[in-house]
């Protein structure tokens, strides 16, 4: 049987990488690796945006420091706004107390392609 097989099977081999590649090229500019990385920011600011609804000025202003910081530490945070760095951490202890795994799902979903 497998030398049956052998007779009628025919394999073709590039010798040129160039050849080879030529045939796997995309034809369009769709870059998967950015659309992956917009629509999980998309989705981490649409969470953000659902866990501050009702928050005060405090809370929104961690968040936006914490955001737009480049080392987002507690002790960063609370310099920047003038508040006590307990302050900032129990500020983001009670915004993760909100987070539901029912209506968001886990958590660290949101915290990958960042």
């Amino acid at each position: 049987m497998t030398k049956r097989r052998k007779e009628f099977e025919v394999y073709e081999k590039a010798n040129d990488d160039e050849a080879a590649t030529s045939r796997f090229e995309i034809a369009d500019e769709f870059n998967l690796e950015e659309t992956v990385i917009a629509k999980k920011k998309a989705d981490q600011l649409a969470l953000i945006d659902s866990l501050l609804e009702g928050a005060d000025e405090i809370t929104i202003g961690v968040v936006r420091t914490f955001l737009n910081h480049p080392k987002p530490t507690a002790t960063a945070i609370a310099k920047e706004l003038g508040v006590h760095h307990s302050k900032v951490i129990r500020t983001l202890n009670r915004l993760a107390g909100k987070f539901s795994t029912k209506q968001h799902g886990d958590f660290r979903d949101y915290l990958v392609a960042l």
